[in-house]
């Protein structure tokens, strides 16, 4: 079994946004955003890190991560692949959105979620720092 993953300030973890040149449209449809989660799922197991959050717009993408033996190596897998679906207007619940893991988080995930995440690897504790 997997150990659990301390997520505080004393431990590195990464959030990433990936944007397409001159913000394009290139994930506006299911097709590509199955293609991308597709990705992810083999860059999480070729470069060994864990996936806590992420969500998918039609022209950029977040990642909540663990952080593997380099920034750079997670960076060069994602890549080859800052408003949220709400803000955007595409609907009234991040919930309702297909490409997050809003719903995952809330409790209330789907069967055939797109990715999964390492959700129960994570422990969340106060920092030691004050």
């Amino acid at each position: 079994m997997a150990h659990r993953f301390l997520v505080s300030q004393d431990t590195p973890v990464l959030y990433i946004t990936l944007v397409a040149k001159d913000r394009l449209p290139v994930f506006r449809t299911d097709e590509m955003k199955d293609t991308l989660c597709r990705a992810i799922d083999e860059a999480r197991k070729s470069a060994g890190f864990l996936l806590f959050a992420y969500v998918i717009m039609i022209d950029h993408m977040h990642l909540l991560t663990s952080r593997p033996s380099t920034t750079s190596e997670l960076l060069r897998v994602a890549k080859g692949s800052h408003q949220n679906p709400v803000r955007a207007g595409l609907l009234a619940r991040a919930t309702d959105y297909l490409w997050s893991s809003a719903r995952i988080w809330q409790g209330c995930p789907l069967e055939n979620e797109p990715l999964s995440v390492d959700k129960d690897l994570v422990y969340w504790r106060r920092s030691s720092v004050r």
